[in-house]
């Protein structure tokens, strides 16, 4: 994952969001608030970034990966 300079200018190759303190909301907050907590930040990762595939990677965190296509 990383944020890479070439000479056609930035280029974000990888994204990792992990939730910090997500056992701590879900005591505080209840489960159904802190399952609400995880899909807002997958629906922004999605809407933040459209040409990314959003994968979980374990219960509380998330990539956004930007894979190569064959248009380039």
């Amino acid at each position: 994952m990383g944020l890479h300079f070439d000479q056609s200018g930035w280029l974000l190759t990888g994204l990792v969001v992990d939730v910090k303190g997500m056992t701590l909301h879900n005591m505080r907050l209840g489960f159904p608030t802190g399952d609400v907590l995880l899909r807002t930040v997958v629906s922004t990762l999605t809407r933040t970034l459209p040409d990314a595939a959003i994968v979980r990677l374990h219960g509380d965190a998330f990539a956004a990966l930007f894979l190569p296509t064959l248009s380039g």
